[in-house]
């Protein structure tokens, strides 16, 4: 099984080997209890099953990956003339990968709360503070506004 799998795949995948595991057991508890299975018998059954609950602690274990938080990327762009140069937003990503599409999407949340964020900064300040927070307001507001996130 590849050990990497999206959160939402090796939930997916445990589940499906759980719910095998327990039919395994329900299955064997039957054999063993309502049979006169032979002491040799039960002892490949339980081996069986401990085969089969062993590989339910393989599953565990990219689950768990899985759900861990994602590494904080930082994301990057270049500016010009007082404009973010939308082109190079996440170019060091391969076009179209998840980590792409992320980034993508993290540099578009993230334009629009500086544009929020300089946009009453700029309403609060006064004097040359003011302009600067009017030059940064009017460089992620416009980014927001035209910049897309790929999906």
């Amino acid at each position: 099984m590849n050990s990497k799998c999206s959160f939402t795949t090796c939930k997916l995948r445990f589940f499906v080997h759980f719910r095998l595991a327990i039919v395994g057991l329900i299955e064997f508890l039957e054999i063993c209890y309502l049979s006169r299975m032979t002491h040799t018998a039960r002892e490949k059954a339980m081996k069986f099953l401990l085969v089969l609950f062993t590989s339910l602690l393989f599953l565990v274990s990219p689950l768990t990956e899985a759900a861990k938080p994602k590494k904080q990327q930082s994301l990057r762009w270049s500016e010009r003339d007082g404009e973010i140069v939308l082109d190079s937003v996440c170019e060091e990503f391969a076009y179209g990968s998840l980590d792409y599409r992320e980034c993508r999407a993290a540099t578009k949340r993230l334009f629009e709360e500086r544009c929020s964020e300089y946009r009453a900064a700029a309403d609060k300040a006064g004097g040359a503070l003011r302009e600067s927070n009017q030059q940064k307001r009017d460089m992620y507001c416009t980014a927001a506004s035209q910049f897309g996130a790929v999906n």
